[in-house]
């Protein structure tokens, strides 16, 4: 059988093939042999928000997470995030509530589902009034059906103006 290989796909064969034998080598240690793998740590980079809002709106999402939100006092602070309460979990605010005020309870939305397919979670909106002026510091957390705490948390700081 004789098999031609286009010019392309035979550029693309001889990376794939080295690929492949250093994986065989590199399984191929003899017994007893560690191997050590080292990984270096990245900075992460916090995004800061630093438009002030006198009247409006501004929506933070878990995106913005540990970042830093700077309002008006007048202004609202929308929190989306995603839940699903059909299994249970749902978003409990901690605020200075002298300062910043949730503005009644979240408003859920489920994403579209597909045909036949239920359960496929949605968003959590949170609003949030900036009432006067200080610094606070917003933690929701994500609590189970028997209201645990779970590993899953959004915080942000918000700084109110006059």
């Amino acid at each position: 059988m004789n098999f031609r290989l286009h010019k392309s796909a035979a550029s693309m064969v001889l990376p794939i093939l080295l690929v492949a034998v250093a994986i065989t080598i590199a399984g191929c240690g003899s017994e007893g042999t560690t191997s050590v793998e080292t990984k270096t740590a990245t900075a992460r980079t916090v995004p800061v928000r630093t438009t002030t809002v006198n009247t409006g709106t501004v929506t933070v999402t878990e995106a913005d997470e540990g970042s830093t939100v700077n309002l008006a006092a007048g202004a609202k602070l929308q929190v989306l995030l995603k839940s699903n309460p059909t299994t249970g979990y749902h978003w409990v605010a901690s605020a200075d509530q002298g300062c910043l005020q949730q503005a009644g309870d979240a408003v859920y939305t489920p994403d579209p589902n597909p045909e036949g397919m239920v359960g496929t979670g949605g968003k959590d909106t949170f609003t949030f009034n900036a009432v006067s002026p200080c610094q606070a510091s917003l933690l929701m957390n994500y609590l189970s059906p028997a209201n645990q705490p779970s590993e899953t948390t959004f915080s942000i700081t918000v700084n109110i103006t006059a």
